[in-house]
């Protein structure tokens, strides 16, 4: 219950760019569950899935969290590390592909959609 309570703020639209500040286009939806965690849904710019994770903030490390994301369909998918920025709303993200292939790590930050 605690975590459900402190970061339910979270719960909302984002929109995704990259580290530079570009925006990819995409976005990103945080729904929280009853047991506090988040489901998470990146979308594309037209608003098809893109790839699904779930979010666990912390509850000894305040403002981080980690995510287990899978791209749909495919078979790619890895480990998410968020760090959530209260004074700007942003999350923060680095993601590491886990599944076959090459070693990719790359970064976004989410930025709050208007409410």
């Amino acid at each position: 219950m605690f975590l459900r309570e402190k970061y339910g703020r979270l719960a909302g639209a984002y929109s995704n760019y990259r580290t530079d500040g570009t925006a990819t286009g995409g976005s990103v939806e945080l729904m929280q569950q009853m047991d506090g965690s988040f489901e998470v849904v990146g979308l594309h710019s037209d608003r098809t899935v893109d790839w699904k994770s779930i979010l666990s903030m912390d509850e000894k490390f305040e403002n981080y969290g980690t995510a287990h994301y899978r791209y749909q369909p495919g078979n790619n998918y890895g480990l998410q590390f968020i760090r959530y920025a209260p004074e700007t709303g942003e999350l923060h993200v680095r993601a590491v592909r886990q599944s076959a292939g090459p070693p990719l790590e790359f970064h976004h930050v989410l930025r709050p959609k208007k409410r």
